[in-house]
């Protein structure tokens, strides 16, 4: 997102026979200025606050691209204001991307979700601007 942190995304598949492949998503975030790994903890100084933001936001965005402006259980269980639906965060210049399991808001046939907050959004959960450039 900028010359203080890096963000990696791996999407890994694993085909096992099934007429469907496995996938996982993980996300790498690391700060330049500390040279350490980076959590939602390092990122943001309210993370109940941030979870929060991104579950709402994340919602309206599936709930319009996957479910005709409505959001149903899939995407309310996989937006939950809760640390693990949120694991797979990547730094982009204009804020976060937050990617999610297969499964974890949509059926497979749905393709892999993801979902961009802009970091204005996310300003109420004050995160670490430095890592923005800012």
């Amino acid at each position: 997102p900028s010359k203080s942190a890096a963000s990696v995304t791996f999407e890994l598949w694993l085909y096992t026979g099934h007429e469907r492949p496995g996938q996982d998503v993980i996300t790498l975030n690391y700060s330049f200025l500390t040279g350490q790994r980076l959590g939602l903890y390092d990122i943001f100084e309210d993370v109940k606050e941030a979870l929060a933001i991104m579950s709402v936001y994340s919602r309206s965005v599936l709930a319009r691209r996957l479910g005709r402006g409505r959001a149903d259980v899939a995407i309310l269980d996989g937006t939950a204001p809760e640390a693990d639906n949120f694991a797979n965060l990547a730094l982009v210049p204009g804020g976060v991307r937050v990617h999610f399991q297969p499964y974890q808001v949509a059926r497979w046939d749905a393709g892999s979700q993801s979902v961009d907050i802009p970091l204005d959004t996310l300003a109420p959960a004050r995160p670490l601007l430095a890592l923005w450039g800012r």
